[in-house]
């Protein structure tokens, strides 16, 4: 599908309070962001009460991103209102994210659990708009807006590695690194022993783009 951001939104009146406060902090963020435009890559980005849409100026557009105060505008699923983006990483990127994290913030000062953002992109592509968010006032970091942890992993020949891991995932993580294993995507080998969570991000540099794998610092 290319890189995306998703998210779903479990309780649409608390988006339609928090979008509002969406759009203005993004209004005040625009300083700090790449340009944006209009849907289409052209005009100007709709930064409203009701909606923010948005997307890269061409030729840096892609996909448009757009968050709307009514349920019409998502696809409904068994885990809420659903809605993505795919940015093919041009650089209205970090608006995308941003945009994201400004949403999980003001819902969930409404309804806890509200929206659910997830994203291919991993913790370490997601600190950028999490500073620029930090930056308003708000105490947010990837960690938080992705729900996800990391692991301290240990191999066989008693290497040390991280994974990036999110309780949504279905499987369990010793499993998941045996299949990267097997279809020789890490560099790490089985049987795999978790040691513990850290408190915070990974201390290492994933094995790369996207990674949710990073080598020992």
């Amino acid at each position: 599908m290319g890189y995306t951001h998703y998210w779903y939104i479990k309780d649409m009146q608390a988006v339609e309070q928090a979008l509002p406060m969406v759009a203005g902090d993004l209004k005040r963020l625009l300083p700090q962001l790449p340009p944006l435009a209009g849907w289409d890559g052209q005009g100007e980005p709709t930064l409203e009460a009701q909606e923010v849409a948005f997307n890269g100026v061409e030729p840096d557009d892609y996909e448009t991103f757009r968050l709307e105060a009514r349920p019409e505008g998502y696809r409904q699923t068994e885990r809420g209102l659903f809605g993505f983006c795919k940015t093919g990483r041009h650089p209205y990127d970090l608006a995308v994210q941003a945009a994201l994290v400004l949403l999980k913030w003001h819902s969930e000062g409404v309804a806890p659990g509200a929206v659910e953002v997830n994203s291919d992109g991993n913790l370490v592509e997601w600190g950028e708009a999490c500073r620029l968010v930090e930056g308003l006032g708000y105490p947010v970091d990837p960690i938080w807006v992705l729900e996800r942890r990391v692991w301290r992993v240990r191999d066989r020949d008693r290497k040390i590695f991280y994974l990036e891991w999110s309780k949504r995932q279905r499987k369990e993580p010793a499993r998941w690194l045996e299949e990267l294993h097997r279809h020789r995507v890490i560099p790490f080998t089985p049987p795999f022993r978790l040691e513990g969570l850290l408190e915070g991000g990974p201390p290492g540099r994933p094995l790369e783009e996207s990674s949710r794998i990073y080598l020992n610092a």
